[in-house]
């Protein structure tokens, strides 16, 4: 009966977790399992981990298992299932940073007002504030907000000049 259930399981994955069951005990200084006690909780193990960890992941999930593991009992199933849900969560941590660094890093690529710029600098076109009959080019907000704001600044302060040049000259003729 037992070989039948064993020709049903992938037995590659059967040879890795009867390996992990021989470590457990080993390193927790315990005397070996017979073959027929290491198979049985093989299966055991098997049932419950083969849905949840890939074959080619187990060595890394029980290197993480016990890298977490803090007690001296051996290490579970488990044990294993959490080692591997924090690979998981510290890959996907990973992918995250990854993807800020590199929005960060191109910043006009992944900008929201992508489709408002004029070219591959980052620049929009829009109404002159200070003067409604003309279009400037400006940094777009969003993707370059220092650039943005520097050039804010320095139209702001060239149509203030001339704002105030005017009313200045207007006050004088007067």
């Amino acid at each position: 009966m037992k070989s039948d259930g064993f020709s049903k399981r992938n037995a590659e994955y059967t040879a890795h977790v009867v390996e992990l069951i021989r470590k457990t005990k080993s390193l927790a200084n315990q005397t070996p399992l017979e073959y027929e006690e290491i198979f049985v909780q093989a299966c055991d193990w098997q049932d419950v981990l083969e849905e949840l960890i890939p074959v080619e992941r187990l060595t890394e999930a029980f290197k993480k298992a016990f890298k977490l593991h803090e007690t001296s009992y051996p290490i579970t199933a488990l044990d294993i299932k959490h080692g591997y849900q924090q690979i998981l969560i510290e890959e996907n941590a990973q992918r995250v940073e990854e993807a800020r660094q590199e929005k960060e890093q191109n910043r006009i690529l992944f900008c929201i007002s992508r489709k408002n710029h004029i070219n591959d600098e980052g620049k929009t076109k829009t109404r002159n504030p200070f003067n409604h009959n003309e279009d400037i080019t400006m940094p777009c907000p969003f993707c370059r907000p220092k650039d943005y704001d520097r050039e804010w600044k320095l139209l702001y302060a060239k149509y203030h000049k001339k704002t105030s040049l005017k009313i200045v000259s207007r006050t004088e003729n007067k």
